[in-house]
Parts: structure tokens; C-alpha cells; sequence
């Protein structure tokens, strides 16, 4: 019966010195994996920003259309040069 004392008190110790360890990496994994999170919210940020800029463009684009549709509805003399 004192072995299984002993067991579970060495078990016990074991167990507490290892924890410190152990939390001190998962501080680490959790620094590193924010990190991660971090850059990847930047990179959609920017890729957003992109995203607009194109919207903005294509909605230039299709204004300009419309505009030259309007002038073959009114038959304007259209000169492309």
C-alpha cells in the first residue's frame, strides 16, 4: 500500500513541476497562433481594400457604358478616335 502512496505522490510532483512548462508553451502557442490570426485579419483588410478599388472601377466602367448606350439611343454621331 505505500508503494501505491508513493506512486501517486511521485505522480502528484511529477505532474506539478510539469505544469508550469506546459502552460508557459501553450502561452507560446497561443502568442504564435494569435499572431497568425492577426496577419491573416490584415491580409483580408488590404484584400478588401483591393476588392473596393475594383468596385469602384467596374462601376466607372459600367457608367461609361451607359453613357455611350445613350448616345446611340439619342443616334449621336459618336467618334471613338
Amino acid at each position: 500500500m505505500k508503494i501505491v502512496r508513493y506512486a501517486v505522490l511521485g505522480t502528484l510532483l511529477l505532474a506539478a513541476a510539469c505544469a508550469p512548462q506546459s502552460a508557459y508553451d501553450a502561452r507560446d502557442d497561443l502568442k504564435l497562433t494569435s499572431g497568425a490570426a492577426a496577419g491573416a485579419a490584415a491580409g483580408a483588410r488590404a484584400g478588401t481594400q483591393a476588392m473596393g478599388d475594383v468596385a469602384k472601377e467596374i462601376q466607372m466602367d459600367i457608367n461609361n457604358i451607359k453613357e455611350v448606350e445613350r448616345w446611340f439611343d439619342e443616334q449621336r454621331v459618336i467618334s471613338f478616335d
